[in-house]
């Protein structure tokens, strides 16, 4: 199973099911519809998230807080991104 890695700071509000997308750099790693694990590293999945949906996005079309968060998590990203959108599917643990 395909993992996505996580910030800790992220753990609660997807397994409250607050967040459900993920800002990631392109990738034609996931498919639609997939279930894959939600992770914080390499360490075993939090829960299983359905990917709902894909979309191109760029960088400079989030709002600015959004994009800080991004820029956080990948200092040197280009423009082009993706957006997944994801559905919680299972808790599998608490970290």
């Amino acid at each position: 199973m395909k993992n996505l890695w996580f910030k800790a700071r992220y753990v609660e509000s997807i397994q409250r099911e607050e967040k459900i997308d993920t800002i990631r750099r392109p990738s034609i790693r996931y498919q639609l519809g997939e279930i894959v694990g939600a992770s914080v590293g390499p360490r075993p999945p939090f829960a299983r998230l359905r990917i709902l949906s894909i979309e191109s996005i760029r960088l400079s079309d989030l709002d600015p807080v959004r994009r800080r968060e991004v820029v956080d998590c990948f200092p040197s990203c280009e423009n082009e991104l993706i957006r997944l959108r994801f559905q919680l599917v299972e808790r599998v643990s608490d970290l």
